[in-house]
């Protein structure tokens, strides 16, 4: 062979590898590479069957950019994967944790205040107290597991306060023997020991609002902003709540840190609701909420799934 043959075949080898090199580059840059996932289909329609060989497997549906996780049978998505608690992981060692951060339920208490104990006898689960005025109140969510109730079990591992979420029928009868659910009244009077300006003097038909009293019962932890200060050792985190969307029939649930809203036993009542050919029935209760917004703290109905505070019969 020619000397300035064997330099054209040089040439057009190093050319076609240098090509090759480059189209890899490119391939592994491409953001819709769906490196990770198990299944990738086009529709929702095109996932295989989920299997129990495949729980936990993860699709990825093309025309929604949507991941949906395979459990008990059934494809999920992100909220309703939440909402089951199934499938979940904790961050690799090694992963930022200030970006993930791992507290024990101890931590959102105030330490310088010192806590009782309460054991639920239905399931063993132990639960810090603390008296404010002369009341005892529990100072952590309840998280008892009976009829009707849904809970972020995707997000235990970070937030291990949330507790459960109950809706109003079935919060009426969560709290333990010995213990009950706050009344509207006894709101009020949790709010003006944290505000010795709040008075408000409605009936237990109407919304009461505090500007400042949410400070002194959020913790510092467990809140996107705005933590509290936690004197009165209430420790309230953003717990959030659980919903249900009219249409579709699936949990909507509230971003963790971002609200709290703790049932009260009045105001209790029934309502219907409907979506063109759908129709339903909510359950409500008073419940004193608190927000990442402010310091404010307010007592109205609400109907979604929210956390539960028993407080101490006397």
């Amino acid at each position: 062979m020619k000397k300035q043959d064997s330099l054209l075949v040089l040439s057009a080898t190093l050319l076609a590898a240098f090509s090759l090199v480059g189209c890899g580059d490119e391939k592994s840059a491409d953001p819709n590479d769906n490196e990770g996932k198990d299944v990738i289909a086009n529709s929702f329609d095109e996932l295989p069957v989920c299997s129990a060989s495949r729980e936990c497997s993860v699709g990825y549906v093309k025309g929604e950019k949507m991941e949906y996780t395979c459990v008990d049978r059934k494809w999920l998505n992100e909220q309703e994967l939440m909402v089951s608690g199934s499938c979940q992981k904790r961050p690799e060692n090694g992963e930022d944790e200030a970006k993930n951060p791992v507290f024990t339920a101890e931590d959102y208490l105030n330490s310088e205040i010192e806590y009782g104990t309460m054991i639920d006898p239905r399931d063993s689960s132990v639960y810090k107290t603390v008296k404010i005025g002369d009341k005892v109140w529990m100072a952590q969510n309840l998280d008892y597991r009976g009829e009707g109730v849904v809970s972020y079990r995707g997000y235990q591992d970070f937030y291990p306060v949330h507790g459960t979420h109950y809706f109003a029928q079935y919060a009426k009868v969560a709290c333990p023997e010995g213990w009950r659910l706050p009344s509207y009244g006894e709101f009020e009077k949790l709010i003006s020991s944290v505000d010795s300006s709040f008075v408000n003097g409605n009936t237990e038909d109407s919304v009461a609002v505090s500007e400042i009293g949410g400070k002194a019962l959020k913790s510092p932890l467990g809140w996107t902003l705005n933590g509290g200060s936690n004197e009165s050792g209430f420790s309230a985190v953003g717990s959030g709540y659980v919903t249900k969307d009219a249409k579709y029939g699936m949990a909507i649930v509230s971003t963790p840190g971002e609200s709290a809203c703790f049932w009260s036993s009045s105001g209790y009542g029934v309502e219907s609701w409907s979506y063109g050919t759908l129709s339903g029935t909510n359950y409500n209760m008073f419940a004193l909420c608190l927000t990442k917004d402010d310091e404010s703290v307010t007592l109205k109905k609400r109907n979604e799934a929210l956390s539960v505070r028993c407080l101490k019969d006397e």
